[in-house]
């Protein structure tokens, strides 16, 4: 056969494996970027949560140290009010109950002293400086209040100034009433502000923090860092305090401040028996800053591990385009071959064998490899270095291409000396005589056994990578607690339901299962309770599923939504009933609900939709039917038709 025939392929397939490499490289990069962007953004939700965890707790020291001061107001109060309950009986005891009064308010430091108003607003009597106390309380905010509600409540007012340039006050008011019930007036009792700014100076701030007391009407008490046009400022109108403040007892949001224009993220509570909040407020650059230093940190790092990799990967390429080179030198001239040896054994390991596989020849770089002598290897037969872990048809396939003329090129694993094995890129190049079949095999290889293991790191990254990347979904569409679809995936869920429904015209039902006077049953038993229930209520929800279409979901709190396609207004109630029937079988204690245990109530809507119809649309008459099936006593359903809610009761109460 010519030196023709026994040219390597083209250039074109010469170079494929460099592109392989470049690939792998930027795969490697890749996913060492997509590893450090998922730490840090859990790096950054971490640090946003202790920061919030740190102003909630900071809140709820504010408002119960603010609360105590409001106690010890109120108890002089009380005190009043017991004298103005003697005076008419005894002088001598209303005297002596006047005197405790006084004696008690000197000993409240925080105290600054009484004063009582009449039923016309008229100052009758005070304790404090002279000019202190305004002269008619018909102006003042606890006044009005005090007048106009009839129950016996505790008002804080909007903070006062005894002077121009006095000292400030917070007003802490409740209600005189007649033997009859009558407003008889007010008795207030002034708070010294100073006392509770001193309170808010001893907490640990950071730059541009906030720490605010509010009434429950949204007034500004307290402040710090002090700012004088924001005493006595109502926030009541504002947006925040419509969209969060107002609607829960705790919670937190991010709002620019209206008094200094800096935005922080806020942390809110309110207290259970007097009329205050706190608010503690940081600056979201801050409370980030230490989490951006350590990303600066952690990118930098990454940064000098991809730059090693591009610079592996690189010689990785570098050394098989010299293999390369190297194996179609020979091949264009083996009369060269002895030349060519040194040069050769500086770079590969090279064997070569006889067409029976004998080992006539090997180099020095094959024996550091194998870890064989010379002598051990010349004679024996090659598969001495098999390592017995490639099939009988990848030895088959090989040797016929040999047989053929052809030069064979791949990746063999090897076994050494020791037992180890190791992976090597091998070119196999045949040389034949007169007869057809070869007499000489020359074997070119290289070592890259530790691009294998890191192909294999690689592979397992990317499998690690793939779970988390389920596990991060399965997170997103599910419910923790009860393990039913949360609203997300129900909201996706109805709206492709909603289509197909407007598509074939056909029914679609939406149930909202509301577990009746939850709150009492969490408060009489307790949260671990509570998230009991609501998974025993997730797992009645669940049975009651027939179908493959149908759909039960958690949609918050003590609430569930069912969602049945191809379901009309009788299916829907029967379901409803059977959850119902379910909840009620299970016979949950529940010494707060009438029944004696859990129960719940439910809202049926069911109709084909019309093309304009939107998904809140359903949800809507949903609810309103749960809010008749309430009205109407709980736990039974009710199947809101033509705005016209119709109600279906248990225990045979109603049909």
């Amino acid at each position: 056969m010519s030196k023709d025939s026994n040219r390597l392929p083209g250039t074109a397939l010469m170079r494929w494996p460099r592109w392989r490499v470049l690939a792998l490289t930027a795969l490697a990069c890749l996913a060492l970027l997509a590893t450090l962007a998922g730490f840090e953004w859990r790096s950054r939700a971490a640090a946003l949560a202790d920061v919030q965890q740190q102003s909630d707790n900071l809140a709820a020291a504010v408002l119960q140290q603010s609360a105590e001061v409001v106690r010890q107001a109120d108890f002089a109060i009380g005190m009043v009010r017991r004298a103005q309950q003697l005076d008419g009986r005894s002088p001598a005891v209303a005297v002596s109950v006047r005197e405790v009064v006084a004696a008690e308010v000197e000993l409240q430091p925080t105290v600054i002293g009484i004063a009582i108003y009449d039923a016309e607003g008229r100052l009758t009597s005070s304790s404090l400086e002279p000019d202190a106390a305004p002269p008619s309380g018909t102006d003042l905010d606890f006044f009005r209040e005090a007048c106009s509600v009839a129950a016996d409540h505790l008002h804080v007012g909007a903070p006062l100034r005894v002077s121009l340039a006095g000292e400030w006050f917070l007003p802490v008011a409740r209600r005189l009433s007649e033997r009859d019930g009558s407003f008889a007036g007010v008795v207030m009792v002034a708070v010294r502000l100073q006392a509770l700014q001193d309170q808010f100076a001893r907490l640990a701030l950071s730059d541009n923090g906030l720490v605010t007391l509010m009434s429950r009407g949204g007034t500004v008490l307290v402040r710090r860092p002090f700012v004088l046009q924001a005493m006595g400022l109502s926030m009541a109108q504002i947006s925040f305090w419509q969209q969060h403040v107002v609607a829960r007892s705790a919670g937190s949001f991010t709002n620019t401040s209206p008094v200094d224009g800096i935005e922080r993220h806020m942390s809110f509570v309110h207290h259970p028996e007097f009329p205050l909040l706190a608010i503690v407020g940081v600056p979201p650059t801050l409370a980030l800053a230490h989490w951006r230093e350590q990303a600066l940190r952690h990118a930098a790092v990454t940064g000098l591990f991809m730059l090693l990799l591009v610079l592996a990967g690189w010689r990785i390429q570098r050394d098989m385009t010299r293999q390369q080179r190297l194996a179609a030198e020979l091949q264009r001239s083996m009369t060269h071959l002895h030349d060519l040896q040194h040069a050769i054994d500086e770079h590969a390991a090279v064997d070569v064998t006889d067409g029976e596989g004998t080992i006539l020849r090997v180099n020095d770089r094959l024996c550091r490899l194998t870890q064989y002598g010379p002598d051990e290897l010349r004679g024996r037969n090659l598969t001495v270095l098999d390592s017995g872990r490639h099939p009988d048809a990848f030895h088959r396939a090989m040797r016929q291409t040999l047989i053929a003329g052809q030069v064979w090129k791949g990746e063999m694993r090897c076994r050494a000396k020791d037992g180890s094995h190791l992976w090597l890129d091998t070119t196999i190049v045949p040389f034949q005589t007169d007869v057809k079949q070869p007499a000489h095999f020359i074997a070119i290889r290289t070592d890259v056994t530790a691009r294998k293991q890191a192909d294999q790191a690689i592979r397992q990254a990317h499998q690690e990578a793939a779970a988390a990347n389920e596990q991060l979904a399965r997170l997103a569409a599910f419910d923790e607690l009860t393990g039913l679809p949360n609203r997300r995936h129900f909201n996706d869920t109805m709206a492709a339901e909603l289509k197909r429904a407007q598509r074939v015209h056909q029914p679609l039902a939406v149930l909202m299962v509301d577990v009746d006077h939850f709150k009492p049953f969490n408060d009489t038993y307790g949260h671990g309770a509570g998230d009991e229930c609501l998974r025993h209520v997730a797992t009645a929800a669940r049975k009651v599923q027939r179908r493959p279409s149908d759909l039960a979901a958690r949609w918050g709190g003590e609430e569930f939504v069912l969602l049945l396609p191809s379901t009309g207004a009788e299916g829907a109630l029967a379901v409803a009933r059977l959850l119902c029937s379910s909840i009620e079988a299970m016979a949950l204690a529940h010494s707060s609900s009438p029944r004696g245990h859990v129960t719940v109530s439910i809202g049926v809507y069911a109709a084909i939709p019309a093309l304009q119809t939107r998904p809140e649309e359903l949800l809507e008459m949903a609810d309103r039917a749960l809010y008749q099936a309430k009205q109407g006593g709980r736990n039974r359903a009710c199947l809101y038709e033509r705005e016209l809610p119709v109600s279906t009761e248990l225990d045979g109460v109603a049909a």
